[in-house]
């Protein structure tokens, strides 16, 4: 059997810089996963001369930012113009996945701080955010989460992602597995992939000691750690990826924008890891 070697990508662990590149190529990484640009400035440089400097790193996804609008700009118009403006701005990268939450709470309770008269308008908003970025040949994908500080749990599962995938009926929308939000939510990574099958158009792997830390409030169980820094079964991951045929590179999302001095820890840590536990499943395969 021919090993399989996944292409690889991981965040930058705040702002996308020269350096951050740097540190990302000679880590052994094809791909980089943006965590923020300035979306609140249509005219401040979102990068891309940075990234033309290191050609052999390609811009794979970019996190949009959460919808936090004054209290005069709530409309459902507000909210596709300001997402539209940000993917329009990401497209100056040359991202091909943009991540979206869709917050703690049901449309019909609460959508980041705003009110929505109902499901089918939520729906209609995110069908309008998906045309734009379509235009821009942007996949949208919708990440799952983890429950809010007082155990609502709403978005975290894979089947109710692919029901508001299906229901949005984008052909540019996906989900965005992030395993650490699996995990404390309970679920199981490989599994979960299982579940999405071709609906994973991206991912946010990251490790963490989930359900040890069950009684942490999920926030600061949400470590973000590299592959084999916590508990998470990798290899039945990579089970579920070859299961799924599962095309795209696995990305990482590791460290938080504030902890951008150990992007290099990070970088080399989640690389070396992946390669051995890779190796370790290759070794695995072949006694079966």
């Amino acid at each position: 059997m021919q090993k399989r070697r996944w292409p690889l990508g991981i965040n930058t662990c705040g702002d996308l810089t020269v350096e951050a590149l740097d540190i990302i190529a000679e880590a052994g990484f094809d791909y980089v996963y943006i965590d923020h640009l300035n979306w609140d400035d249509p005219e401040a440089d979102t990068g891309a001369e940075v990234l033309a400097a290191r050609p052999e790193i390609k811009p794979h996804g970019v996190h949009l930012p959460d919808y936090n609008p004054p209290a005069a700009q709530r409309s459902a118009e507000d909210l596709v113009a300001y997402y539209s403006q940000c993917l329009q701005l990401a497209s100056t990268c040359g991202v091909k996945n943009a991540t979206f939450h869709c917050g703690h709470r049901r449309p019909e309770q609460e959508f980041q701080g705003q009110s929505w008269t109902s499901y089918e308008e939520f729906c209609a908003c995110l069908r309008e955010i998906a045309l734009t970025a379509n235009q821009l040949e942007i996949a949208i994908n919708v990440e799952n989460l983890w429950p809010d500080a007082v155990g609502v749990a709403t978005w975290c599962f894979p089947e109710e992602l692919v029901q508001l995938v299906d229901d949005v009926g984008a052909p540019n929308m996906g989900v965005c597995l992030d395993t650490g939000h699996c995990t404390i939510s309970g679920g199981n990574p490989a599994q979960f992939i299982r579940t999405l099958g071709s609906y994973l158009n991206e991912t946010h792997f990251e490790d963490n000691y989930a359900p040890r830390f069950a009684t942490q409030p999920p926030g600061r169980a949400d470590l973000h750690r590299p592959p084999g820094i916590g508990l998470i079964d990798w290899p039945s991951v990579m089970d579920a990826l070859v299961e799924i045929d599962y095309t795209g590179p696995v990305v990482f999302e590791l460290g938080v924008f504030w902890e951008a001095d150990s992007l290099r820890t990070h970088a080399e840590t989640a690389y070396r890891n992946w390669r051995r536990l890779e190796e370790a499943w290759h070794m695995m395969q072949a006694l079966m």
